[in-house]
């Protein structure tokens, strides 16, 4: 597919070498670590960090002062409130509240947290 992209000329180069690189580490991850870990470290490091910067950069276009403190102001609060109910849900589980495996109360957590994020991240994208 990359090559096609290249060819069709909506690709460079130097893209595609970035693009070559995150699909090593991607397969190196998952080769390393068990499956959860590997998703975890892939959503957490190579998703979110690209799309937050995306964030930045539009927030920035929008307003010429707008810092990266001001973007961390921005994000505090909701980042706040997922990782306290991150920990009362880990709690809940600890406790067996929540009757369910370490792994399988990740997923629900990563869940619940990526559904609010599709409907906002499809806003943000549509707008831009």
């Amino acid at each position: 597919m990359l090559f096609v992209f290249i060819k069709r000329g909506s690709f460079d180069w130097n893209r595609l070498g970035g693009e070559l690189f995150l699909l090593a580490l991607i397969h190196l991850t998952f080769f390393l670590f068990p499956f959860i870990i590997g998703f975890t470290m892939y959503f957490v490091v190579l998703h979110s960090l690209r799309v937050m910067s995306q964030e930045f950069q539009f927030l920035k276009k929008e307003e010429d002062a707008f810092s990266f403190l001001d973007f961390l102001r921005l994000l505090m609060p909701y980042s706040l409130l997922s990782v306290f109910f991150t920990m009362v849900t880990f709690w809940l589980s600890w406790i067996d509240f929540i009757p369910v495996s370490i792994p399988l109360l990740a997923l629900i957590i990563i869940s619940t947290i990526t559904l609010p994020h599709a409907v906002v991240m499809h806003l943000f994208y549509k707008q831009s």
